[in-house]
């Protein structure tokens, strides 16, 4: 089991398949509104329940296992923000 699965493991144990917004936050180690980012765009597969936004396990792992992650310098982000302000013109 990995890291990830032994934080999601206690939701698992009381028998539910859903995680919320912080919980997945802190099993991806990102702040939650890049998790709600993600799901805005159609990157991790959300529902809303009660209003909220939930994840599944399954979506999450699914993800995990489709992510690639790049590490940047600050110059390398600096330029990618200009080009992207840049390109919506």
């Amino acid at each position: 089991m990995s890291d990830g699965d032994a934080a999601i493991a206690p939701q698992l144990l009381r028998g539910l398949d859903t995680l919320t917004v912080k919980e997945v936050a802190r099993v991806m180690q990102v702040q939650p509104e890049t998790v709600r980012r993600w799901a805005r765009e159609g990157r991790l597969s959300a529902m809303r329940w009660g209003g909220r936004l939930r994840f599944r396990f399954e979506a999450i792992r699914e993800f995990q296992d489709g992510c690639r992650l790049e590490v940047l310098t600050p110059a390398e982000n600096l330029r990618r923000c200009f080009e992207k302000r840049h390109r919506r013109r």
